[in-house]
């Protein structure tokens, strides 16, 4: 990683970390493509990038993303999670709602994921499904905006 500001991959996945939670899909992007091409096997990094496909609106590159980050981990709730919503970005929702189940297989108390998992059936046309998916993310996370936001919807 000659020529960077960054004086070693640690530096990088921070600074890359840093700007996947400030929405800045510009900065991340490169910054998590000069990391792989260092070390292909950390899974946050294939995690994060997924994450700023789905936010570009590239589902089925996140998709392939996503699957990268699970060979290393499979379990993990967080990459299921973001693998569920690229598949529903892509409108692969019933692959989403699989993925989406699974996460919550490994964290029952995953309120993103009760959440998201609300959206794919909310978007399949499956109402009920959907409420007591919403039910159960906003008594997980009450503070959730989106959460109430899509109750309100879903109940007008």
């Amino acid at each position: 990683m000659t020529g960077t500001p960054y004086r070693d991959l640690a530096s990088v996945m921070a600074a890359a970390a840093h700007a996947v939670e400030a929405g800045d899909w510009q900065t991340s992007e490169p910054l998590l493509r000069r990391i792989l091409d260092a070390n292909p096997g950390l899974a946050e990094a294939w995690h994060m990038l997924a994450v700023v496909a789905i936010h570009s609106g590239r589902g089925k590159e996140a998709i392939e993303l996503a699957k990268q980050a699970l060979q290393f981990d499979r379990r993990n709730h967080a990459y299921l999670n973001t693998l569920g919503i690229a598949y529903g970005e892509a409108g692969q929702l019933e692959q989403a709602v699989r993925y989406l189940k699974r996460a919550l297989g490994e964290r029952p108390d995953y309120a993103d994921g009760h959440y998201n998992l609300g959206k794919a059936h909310w978007k399949l046309g499956n109402a009920a499904e959907a409420e007591r998916c919403y039910v159960r993310a906003r008594r997980l996370d009450p503070g959730n905006g989106a959460v109430a936001n899509n109750l309100a919807m879903l109940y007008s």
